[in-house]
């Protein structure tokens, strides 16, 4: 269950099977057939590198922070001390990049003629970058059915539902305010979304925002958006805090991905379809942190 080689393929399973198909040249169309070659053809090596390579492709949860002082980098990161491994990092031009991976661990109860614990190991791959006065934290969303790790025959009868977003992150914070004194805190990211609202580059699916003693929640009908449909109602969210919205990318190109979700006071926005580029998140978060 956790040999080298099943952790490898739960690692692999994050990818779209297109992008596993063209980088490692399979001929292989089913998901399954592609990643048994892969790990039977490449070293582990490799297969962590393709890993970090390909990381903006996966579903990811990011996370931005504003930091009080000026990031210095004085020294490589060990990963040992965060718990994660490392796998590349850089600073250029006063940005810093690491990648790598952290090892986390589905506790599950199932039953497959009897009742058995076990426990499934995972690497969830992420991406620290600090830039100006900002240290984002990007997350490969992992596999949220546990059933996805065996046969058809087992049956579920409990999982752990430890946040492992949540470790990885008060690790990285902790460590890097430890070391080099940044004093992290949330970034509200209501300036930006707001301005890639009002500039018709965005439009609300569902959205969430603040009352005086109330939170209010608006889900759209079918292909309705907020804006084009209440554009006198937008006026007067956009004078509220916005909490945890939908947002549908209007321009016809691929850019930005189709959606995204964001909760802009906490400075969270979430990925749930892979990109179709290497360049989509990205473009999102500077336009959301440019207009910020």
């Amino acid at each position: 269950m956790n040999n080298e080689e099943n952790v490898l393929a739960r690692l692999l399973k994050l990818y779209p099977v297109k992008v596993l198909s063209q980088v490692f040249d399979s001929k292989e169309r089913l998901q399954e057939k592609i990643i048994k070659e892969v790990i039977d053809t490449y070293t582990v090596d490799s297969i962590k590198e393709f890993s970090y390579e390909n990381f903006e492709i996966t579903k990811q949860t990011v996370y931005v922070y504003d930091i009080r002082n000026k990031y210095v980098h004085r020294e490589n990161i060990n990963g040992k001390e965060i718990d994660v491994t490392i796998l590349a990092q850089t600073i250029s031009n006063g940005t810093f990049l690491m990648h790598g991976y952290h090892e986390v661990t589905y506790d599950i109860k199932m039953y497959k003629n009897l009742v058995e614990e076990i426990s499934v190991v995972l690497f969830q791959p992420f991406k620290v970058k600090i830039v100006g006065n900002h240290l984002i934290i990007s997350v490969t969303k992992l596999e949220p059915n546990p059933k996805s790790f065996f046969d058809d025959n087992v049956t579920i009868i409990n999982a752990s539902k430890e946040n492992f977003d949540s470790i990885l992150i008060d690790n990285i914070l902790s460590y890097f305010d430890g070391k080099f004194n940044i004093r992290p805190s949330q970034c509200d990211l209501n300036k930006g979304i707001k301005a890639l609202w009002d500039s018709d580059i965005i439009d609300a699916k569902e959205l969430s925002f603040r009352k005086t003693s109330s939170r209010a929640k608006e889900i759209m009908d079918g292909e309705e958006l907020f804006k084009d449909k209440y554009p006198e109602e937008y006026k007067e969210v956009m004078k509220k805090p916005l909490e945890l919205c939908t947002f549908r990318y209007l321009e016809d190109d691929l850019e930005w991905p189709k959606h995204f979700v964001c909760d802009p006071r906490i400075g969270k926005i979430s990925f749930n379809i892979y990109s179709e580029n290497d360049q989509q998140t990205n473009n999102v978060l500077d336009g959301i942190i440019g207009n910020n």
